[in-house]
């Protein structure tokens, strides 16, 4: 008979009562045995029968005492038999189980993909997993410091070392030479302690982070880089246009040198006189002259174009957004200078214009070719979000199943020492709960890195997750609303539109004091809107076209998606973000972004 864990036929104290119960069967069996064989069986009948069972005949008394003798002499070994059988049941269901957690263990281990190794208190490797041989070969038996480092002595700040001397978990990196270039370690140790709590040895996990090591340096790369190109082009339009504007405002140039700046300066320069209708609402503007830089720029010929009305060169013009007519015709008639960048989709470049008023109804606009910078910009912005993604995977996938798997053992553990009624049980039982809330950080955090799920409804399912987290973490509402589906088949356009939600919500909180906060989704045939409002103290007067990093970062992103953001202040109070991205059969003859923030800038 199969004795399984936790499963007992029989219990051990029922023998001695079995051995009574089989001695009185014996001693009536007998009783009745006998009467028949010697008696026949009208003698049961006879009251002597009972007799005969109380007080049988002294030969059969002394074969009955025998026989229960034996009976009782034997129960002892029968049930030290039994006991023995069910030990050995429990021992076997024992070992298995231990042989099963054995490989369930590895399994987790060798899942990670980390290297392992266990060192005693002399820093002496005494055991490697499979994946710390298969890289490093068999190092049992040698020391640590000598092997990886080279050295005589344990290496400064090395994390076993700290953790020896304090009990905590300790992280270190570090970095070896090889002939393919340097490697990066990330090292996390742990204490292993025995039954009574001593520490016996360290355990190191030793993981790669050489790929991402590298990423981080090709982005400072490229961070650099983008910087220097900014800068420099920055301080280049800004000399070239103070340059200008002093020159002209103080009319202390000879024609011939202003002739000079103007044929050779390498930013396009347009002088335009603007139109306007019998209410002085400007409608038009016409183009009084250009000079080769806006020829190469743009590709309109001179001849072709002076003379002209913008609404002949460039038609529709009147339908896009922001309207150039109306926001040079606030230059023109106000002398409120202008700064913006746009994209024009005819040349699919993007320009940095400056308009300013020499005088009322006339308006210059000096402009360069920012496609590079542009381009340079939102590769880093890809890269960045790409980085974030990966790292929020490498989180959920690394650390997640590590955690999942120290849960499990933990779970083991406090089942082992539950049943043992040890005084570790508790403590078991709250580090597992402690290990679950690890989890559910990390996760957390994982969905902080890569909110986004990259398929045609991410975004709404991002916006709703969004709408629910700021909720229990800034203790606000947050609603989300989408009355219909908003499918978006753009990657690089889901990614922006919800940092741009992100940043929106973050704001409302940190800024603008706000008690509540509605973020809403809609599709306008084939434009898609996303609105964020709060209830908050409102966007000061005018700040759209400077405001905080906060705003210019939204501004920026929708720029890169070539979408336009308006932000404005309620009418009762708070703040109301409108962002409209056209999509891929939307796009128009000059789809902009800029600083400029929309009904704010001209009254």
């Amino acid at each position: 008979m199969k004795i399984e864990p936790g499963t007992y036929p029989i219990r051990a104290g029922y023998f001695p009562l079995a051995a009574v119960a089989l001695s009185i069967l014996f001693w009536l069996a007998e009783s009745v045995l006998h009467a028949i064989l010697f008696h026949g069986n009208s003698f049961i009948n006879n009251p002597g029968f009972i007799d005969h069972v109380f007080s049988p005949d002294k030969h059969e008394l002394w074969m009955r005492l025998t026989v229960v003798s034996a009976i009782f002499i034997l129960t002892p070994y029968v049930c030290s038999f039994y006991k023995s059988r069910k030990s050995n049941g429990l021992l076997t269901a024992a070992v298995k189980n231990a042989e099963e957690e054995k490989n369930r263990s590895e399994a987790i281990i060798a899942g990670i993909g980390d290297g392992i190794i266990i060192q005693d208190t002399d820093y002496k490797i005494i055991y490697q997993n499979q994946q710390q041989t298969e890289k490093y070969g068999n190092r049992n038996g040698e020391y640590c410091y000598k092997v990886f480092e080279g050295r005589e002595t344990v290496c400064d700040k090395c994390p076993v070392e700290l953790s020896f001397l304090d009990g905590e978990v300790h992280k270190a990196e570090r970095s070896i030479p090889t002939d393919n270039g340097t490697m990066y370690f990330e090292l996390t140790s742990s204490p292993l302690r025995d039954a009574d709590g001593n520490i016996i040895a360290g355990i190191k996990v030793v993981r790669d982070i050489s790929s991402r090591k590298r990423t981080e340096e090709e982005l400072l790369v490229y961070q650099n880089h983008l910087r220097e190109l900014v800068d420099e082009r920055t301080a280049e339009l800004q000399a070239s246009n103070e340059l200008l504007i002093e020159e002209i405002n103080e009319h202390r140039l000879t024609e011939d040198k202003y002739r000079s700046l103007f044929t050779n300066m390498l930013d396009g320069f347009a002088y335009h006189k603007i139109i306007v209708n019998d209410s002085s609402e400007p409608i038009d503007y016409v183009f009084l002259e250009v000079n080769k830089s806006f020829e190469v720029l743009t590709g309109l010929k001179k001849d072709d174009i002076i003379g002209k009305r913008a609404t002949d060169v460039i038609p529709g013009i009147k339908g896009i957004e922001p309207d150039l007519i109306r926001l040079y015709g606030a230059v023109a008639l106000t002398g409120r200078d202008c700064n913006f960048e746009l994209y024009f989709e005819p040349f699919h470049k993007w320009y940095s214009i400056s308009a300013y008023c020499p005088e009322i109804g006339y308006f210059v606009s000096i402009f360069e070719d920012i496609t590079e910078r542009k381009d340079l910009e939102k590769t880093f912005i890809e890269i960045e979000d790409r980085e974030r993604r990966r790292i929020g995977h490498d989180l959920h996938d690394g650390l997640g199943q590590l955690l999942t798997g120290l849960a499990f053992k933990v779970r083991g553990l406090g089942r082992i020492l539950e049943k043992a009624h040890s005084e570790g049980a508790d403590e078991a039982a709250d580090l597992s709960v402690l290990i679950d809330e690890a989890k559910e950080q990390a996760s957390y955090l994982s969905r902080g890195l890569s909110p986004i799920e990259m398929n045609v409804e991410g975004l709404m399912n991002a916006l709703k997750a969004l709408s629910s987290n700021s909720s229990k973490m800034f203790n606000i509402p947050c609603t989300f609303t989408c009355a219909e589906a908003v499918n978006i088949h753009n990657e690089t356009a889901l990614t922006q539109l919800y940092r741009i939600a992100q940043e929106a919500v973050t704001n409302a909180v940190k800024y603008a004091k706000s008690s509540h906060i509605e973020i809403s989704l809609c599709k306008d045939h084939d434009r898609i809107i996303m609105t964020i409002k709060d209830d908050g103290i409102g966007i000061q007067e005018h700040s759209g076209r400077k405001g905080g990093m906060g705003l210019k970062i939204m501004n920026y992103r929708a720029g890169l998606i070539n979408a336009s953001l308006e932000i404005r202040r309620d009418m009762d109070r708070g703040t109301i973000i409108t962002c409209v991205y056209a999509g891929e059969s939307e796009k128009k003859d000059l789809v902009s972004y800029s600083s400029y923030a929309g009904p704010e800038t001209i009254k």
